[in-house]
């Protein structure tokens, strides 16, 4: 939940950022995210000269591949992630993908809103359509 709530204010932090972007005739900036569910290895890769802080596995071939699935400006999340948050999340559109290395079909979900609790206070955050 809380991956999905930090990449919907992640999206509507660029909405804000390209309306003024527009207003300096500046090309806007788009982002598309991907979220998965899962086990995953993470910790410092590599030797004493070049040491960097990686996350592998699976489930991140995955989630990169669900990232450029998704359009621009979204939030796509497998059916493993939205099976965890359903009560929290709503979704505006279901797809399905073939992903390299998977036999069957990956579905996905574009989300629409998301609801959490912050200090008690119910919020809901909603991604332009």
């Amino acid at each position: 939940l809380s991956a999905i709530v930090s990449a919907v204010e992640i999206q509507l932090s660029f909405e804000q950022l390209n309306e003024f972007r527009e207003i300096n005739n500046e090309v806007p900036i788009h982002m598309r995210i991907g979220i998965h569910t899962g086990v995953i290895v993470l910790g410092n890769v590599g030797t004493v000269q070049r040491m960097e802080w990686t996350a592998i596995g699976d489930v991140v071939n995955t989630a990169a591949r669900i990232e450029k699935a998704a359009k621009k400006g979204n939030v796509l999340i497998s059916d493993i992630t939205y099976e965890e948050v359903r009560d929290q999340v709503t979704v505006k559109e279901d797809i399905e993908i073939n992903v390299k290395g998977k036999v069957h079909l990956l579905k996905l979900h574009y989300v629409d809103t998301v609801t959490f609790l912050i200090r008690g206070q119910t919020q809901i955050l909603k991604l332009p359509s």
